[in-house]
C-alpha cells in the first residue's frame, strides 16, 4: 500500500478524536497528538489499533500483544504532512509595514 493511502487512512482515523481539533474543526493539533502518543493515551492507541491497515504498519505483534511503534508513527506524521498544516490557511504569508 502506498504512503499516500496510509496518510488518508491515518487522517480518517484521527478525525474522529475531537480532542485533537479546535472548536471549529479547522485546526489539527499535531503537538497534542504527539503528547497523547508519548503518554500512550488509550483512546488514540485504540483508534489506531482498531484499523487493520494501521495496525499492520505501525504495530508489532509480540505473542498475543501489539507494541505501538511510536517513533515510526511520529516520523510518518511529520514526513508525510498529515493534515498538511496546523490551520486551514496553508501556504499564506502575511506581511505588514507596521503602519496599520
Amino acid at each position: 500500500m502506498s504512503n499516500k493511502k496510509y496518510k488518508e487512512i491515518v487522517e480518517d482515523v484521527l478525525k474522529s478524536d475531537d480532542r485533537l481539533w479546535n472548536k471549529e474543526k479547522t485546526e489539527f493539533n499535531i503537538p497534542l497528538l504527539f503528547n497523547f502518543i508519548d503518554q500512550m493515551d488509550e483512546k488514540i492507541i485504540s483508534l489506531l489499533l482498531d484499523r487493520e491497515e494501521i495496525r499492520k504498519k505501525f504495530f508489532l505483534k509480540v505473542k498475543d500483544a501489539y507494541v505501538f511503534k511510536t517513533n515510526e508513527f511520529k516520523f510518518f506524521i511529520e514526513e508525510h504532512k498529515v493534515f498538511n498544516s496546523y490551520t486551514s490557511y496553508p501556504n499564506r504569508i502575511g506581511l505588514s509595514d507596521g503602519k496599520e
